[in-house]
């Protein structure tokens, strides 16, 4: 037992155990045996998002028709909330509940739209959180990543492809060639300049 000093703040010694069992929970999962890859890299927080991930983890099949399903309740929804907050009074109250509830329907609506993509990317074998294999490297590096371009190619339209190309080539000017794998310095001033442009 780990015992906390008169000037130690409860807060810090609970923070303490909290991140011992993280690192607990990260190793026993890097441990472990078990092949499963999470959904995606963003942990879905409203019941929306989570049944969505159950879904495409269960019946990846069924996913589309859910979304579609889950979009509809949101519109109606909206839609009855519409019509009774025109027959009600506001007081503060009920203002600071419809608030509550509009910032539930937004995240939830952001973790559809989510799943929507993500399925997109599923459907053509993009792992979003690609299994990293073993290395070679007599440092240990590990930060090299299956090459997925023709994969990511394969998500968007020629268009938006072109568009994409374009706003880079806006973006970082004559430095915007080679591969994609280039890294390319700019300072966020110049980049913030660009974008408040």
């Amino acid at each position: 037992m780990i015992s906390c000093p008169s000037s130690c703040n409860t807060k810090h010694y609970n923070e303490f155990y909290n991140f011992r069992a993280r690192v607990l929970v990260a190793r026993a999962s890097a441990d472990s045996s078990d092949d499963s890859v999470p959904f995606a890299p963003l942990r879905l927080e409203s019941p929306v998002g989570q049944l969505l991930e159950q879904i495409s983890q269960t019946h990846p099949h069924l996913l589309p028709a859910a979304i579609d399903q889950q979009l509809e309740n949101l519109q109606t929804a909206k839609d009855a909330k519409k019509e009774e907050s025109s027959a009600s009074s506001q007081d503060s109250l009920y203002k600071r509940i419809a608030e509550i509830k509009e910032k539930e329907n937004r995240t939830a609506l952001e973790e559809i739209m989510y799943c929507s993509i993500m399925h997109n990317f599923l459907d053509n074998n993009i792992s979003m959180i690609p299994k990293i294999s073993t290395t070679s490297d007599p440092t240990g590096r590990v930060d090299i990543w299956p090459n997925q371009e023709l994969k990511l190619e394969a998500i968007h339209s020629a268009e938006a492809f072109e568009m994409i190309q374009s706003h880079l080539s806006l973006v970082l000017g004559e430095r915007f060639v080679g591969p994609l794998q280039t890294i390319i310095q700019i300072s966020k001033i110049k980049l913030g300049k660009l974008y408040a442009a």
